[in-house]
């Protein structure tokens, strides 16, 4: 992704939609230079505009999305501070309808996929060797024996039991008693709390390295 701007102030009472529409050619064309360039061959590429703008006297602007490549009129600029409106709204809990609107920048961003996404793959491992046993304390205080795993040796696919303890070279995952977890293909942990698989929707770490 490759991100352009230009400084050109207006407000909504008293739009410049011809300097603004030459400012969002002129970034226009800098995001297609770089799909043709640097993005060339891409699978896909697309093109956003944004702009940042605030009440008067305000000393932070907020960003919000154009709601077309250029802005052709009134219908189009009332669409935009209507936006504007919502998102003062969601950030601060308030807006002011009433407002003049200050519009201080202009973004393009060019987004290219290069590629199509790559799951990872957990590395080739030996499970045949059994986890050691081991007392483990407990979030609740108690004090029981516990499988301990070191993910290089866990079978995959394989639901498995806690108390547990899973161990990378950077990271411990405890498992507490009457949850369940097991390794994906993916190289991720997928862990079901208290009650297991029955119990609800499952929690996930990516902790094994990618093959």
């Amino acid at each position: 992704m490759r991100s352009f701007e230009l400084t050109l102030r207006t407000t909504d009472r008293e739009f410049a939609f011809d300097d603004v529409n030459r400012a969002l050619d002129e970034l226009e064309r800098r995001c297609e230079a770089f799909i043709e360039g640097p993005g060339s061959g891409a699978l896909s590429s697309d093109i956003s505009f944004t702009v940042e703008a605030r009440y008067p006297h305000q000393v932070w602007e907020l960003e919000v999305p154009l709601p077309a490549r250029r802005l052709a009129g009134p219908a189009d600029l009332e669409a935009l501070c209507e936006s504007f409106h919502r998102k003062h709204r969601d950030v601060f809990a308030i807006a002011d309808e009433g407002s003049k609107i200050e519009f201080e920048s202009w973004h393009a961003r060019a987004r290219c996929r290069l590629g199509a996404p790559v799951a990872g793959t957990a590395a080739p491992r030996d499970s045949s060797v059994p986890p050691e046993r081991r007392d483990i304390r407990l979030a609740d205080g108690k004090q029981v024996q516990a499988d301990v795993w070191h993910v290089d040796r866990m079978p995959i696919g394989e639901p498995l039991a806690g108390p547990a303890v899973v161990q990378t070279e950077t990271t411990t995952v405890v498992v507490d008693a009457g949850s369940e977890f097991e390794l994906l293909p993916s190289g991720t942990l997928r862990l079901y709390p208290e009650g297991g698989a029955q119990a609800g929707a499952p929690l996930h770490a990516h902790i094994a390295e990618r093959s």
